[in-house]
């Protein structure tokens, strides 16, 4: 949506969502304390959904049930530490807490799904 508008072209209705912070000062001023985002893909048989949350350094994705996976699988990784996100710590025991504390975040702050859910607008 920003890039639209500083661009000089509306963006369309269908767009959501709201600018991001530059940087981390920018988001601390604005009171963000964490980036969700939601991915969801349908391709013939083939259904995928992920639930992400980034905050203090943390990246942990969540797996919905679907075609490829059982709901229990997911990514967590400390960029603090691990800059390229190269260590999956998701089943990591020492990691467990961390863990269950961003899923319960994830889904105390997850705006709730639309219905109906919006038009596919590509293949992808």
């Amino acid at each position: 949506r920003t890039f639209l508008s500083i661009a000089g072209i509306a963006p369309p209705d269908w767009m959501e969502g709201k600018a991001l912070p530059r940087d981390d000062d920018e988001a601390a001023r604005l009171g963000h304390e964490r980036v969700i985002t939601e991915w969801a893909s349908e391709h013939g048989d083939v259904s995928l959904a992920l639930q992400s949350i980034y905050r203090d350094g943390w990246l942990c994705t969540k797996y919905d049930p679907g075609s490829l996976y059982d709901g229990t699988e997911g990514e967590l990784y400390n960029l603090n530490e691990d800059k390229g996100a190269l260590v999956n710590l998701w089943d990591d025991g020492a990691s467990a807490a961390i863990r269950s504390d961003l899923v319960a975040d994830l889904m105390d702050h997850i705006p709730p799904s639309r219905s109906p859910r919006l038009a596919r607008q590509a293949p992808v």
